[in-house]
């Protein structure tokens, strides 16, 4: 039982970290698209796929309630 609970554990810790990068990756390039002139329709497909990936990993981490023992988590205890 203590195993899976471990698992549980790392993979929580792992989906928080993800969830953590997205949002710093997605902060920054929201800073960039508003200085850019002109966005590449490349560009704006690749932002609609990094915000469903972290949509999606969000919302998995909800469903698992996923907790971070860090208080500058996204999602905290």
């Amino acid at each position: 039982m203590k195993n899976k609970e471990k698992i549980k554990e790392l993979g929580d810790a792992n989906l928080i970290n993800k969830i953590s990068e997205l949002q710093i990756y997605l902060s920054n390039q929201r800073i960039l698209n508003q200085t850019t002139v002109d966005l590449s329709e490349e560009n704006r497909i690749l932002d609609l796929i990094l915000h469903a990936k972290y949509h999606f990993l969000y919302d998995e981490a909800k469903y698992r309630h996923a907790r971070s023992k860090y208080s500058n988590s996204v999602i905290t205890q």
